[in-house]
């Protein structure tokens, strides 16, 4: 977390051995991301490091809805 900047910076996220990535997954996944970039007050969340097929559409990351 950079407080400074209110990013949430996920640096590198890794699946364990035999895990695939789906919508399902991903969905869980961002949404526990989204929970916790909220309670540590961020305004962005930032991906870098993420197993092909998770996170295409959002690759650069999100905006964080303050109203949510």
């Amino acid at each position: 977390m950079h407080r400074k900047t209110g990013v949430l910076e996920v640096i590198s996220l890794w699946l364990q051995d035999g895990i695939k990535p789906g919508v399902t997954l991903q969905k869980g996944l961002f949404q526990a991301i989204d929970d916790f970039a909220r309670w540590q007050q961020a305004t962005r969340v930032t991906l870098g490091n993420c197993p092909d097929g998770l996170f295409a559409e959002s690759r650069h990351g999100w905006e964080i809805d303050p109203a949510s």
